[in-house]
């Protein structure tokens, strides 16, 4: 039974070893990916902080332009009567 064990921890420490550059380079390559995709997260935050402001802008231009015409509408209407 300790024959076996001893073994098999000897098979298992040489595929580690075997194998271990090749992890190193997976997760290494994985970091890369994860820090992209981070970047790529926060500058989507940026856009879509930049696009709801540009959205709010623009509504509140147009509520303007409407209060405007309405305003100038109640003029056009009070001269005429």
């Amino acid at each position: 039974m300790e024959v076996n064990r001893r073994k098999q921890g000897k098979i298992k420490e040489y595929y580690e070893k075997r194998f271990q550059p090749q992890q190193e380079k997976f997760e290494s390559e994985l970091k890369e990916r994860d820090e992209k995709f981070t970047e790529i997260q926060k500058e989507n935050e940026k856009l879509s902080e930049a696009i709801g402001l540009q959205n709010t802008s623009i509504e509140i231009e147009a509520m303007k332009i409407v209060d405007e015409r309405r305003l100038s509408l109640n003029r056009k209407s009070l001269i005429l009567n």
